[in-house]
C-alpha cells in the first residue's frame, strides 16, 4: 500500500513532469503529489498513517531482534528468519502507533503494574502505544511507551522498559522488511 506524500512548490509544472507525479494548478502555486514507500531505515521519525509492511526490530548494541515466543513473552534473539521476529506498525494517532507481531497477532505492551514488556491480545489500550524517538545517526530510534514514558531496552538477555541515561541498548532499527 503506497504512502501519499504531498509537496507544494512555486515552480513551473513542466519542470516537474515525471511519470509518478500529478500536477494541480491553483493560482500561482503547483501542488505535486508523489507516491512513495517510506521505511524506518529511510526516516526513523516516520509516523505511519498506514501499514508499512513487516520488519524486524534489531538492537543497536547487540544486533538481537525482538521476538514474541508462543506465549506473551518478548525476548531478544539472534539468528534465523521466522515470523515471530516480524512486526508491523499501525497508527493510533497523535504520533503514536502499535506494534503487532506477525506470528501471534499480539501487540507489544508495557504492563503498567510491572517491569515487563509482553505481547498481548486485546482491544485498544494505551499501554500498547509507542512513539519513535530518533537517534542522531538517522537509522536508529527508541520506542517510548505513551503511559510510562519508558523505552524498550535490551538488558541482561531480556527486553525490559527503562528510563534514565541513554545507552545503545535502548536503540533499535528496522531490518529485513517484508510485504504484508
Amino acid at each position: 500500500m503506497p504512502f501519499l506524500k504531498t509537496l507544494e512548490a512555486r515552480t513551473n509544472p513542466s519542470t516537474l513532469a515525471e511519470p509518478s507525479q500529478e500536477h494541480h494548478k491553483s493560482q500561482s502555486r503547483t501542488l505535486v503529489t508523489t507516491l512513495t514507500r517510506p521505511t524506518l531505515d529511510q526516516n526513523p521519525n516516520i509516523m505511519c498513517d498506514i501499514i508499512c509492511g513487516y520488519f524486524k526490530l534489531q538492537n543497536m548494541s547487540t544486533s538481537d531482534w525482538i521476538v514474541n515466543t508462543s506465549d506473551a513473552t518478548i525476548v531478544p534473539y539472534k539468528g534465523g528468519d521466522y515470523d515471530d521476529q516480524y512486526w508491523r506498525m499501525v497508527s493510533c494517532g497523535g504520533g503514536y502507533f502499535k506494534l503487532q507481531n506477525k506470528h501471534s497477532g499480539k501487540w507489544l505492551t508495557h504492563l503498567q503494574n510491572g517491569d515487563s514488556i509482553i505481547a498481548y491480545h486485546g482491544a485498544d489500550y494505551e499501554d500498547q502505544y509507542w512513539k519513535v524517538i530518533p537517534h542522531a545517526d538517522g537509522k536508529h530510534f527508541k520506542l517510548e511507551n505513551k503511559l510510562s514514558h519508558k523505552w524498550v531496552t535490551e538488558s541482561g538477555g531480556k527486553i525490559i522498559p527503562f528510563t534514565g541515561a541513554t545507552y545503545d541498548d535502548q536503540y533499535w532499527k528496522s531490518t529485513q522488511h517484508k510485504e504484508l
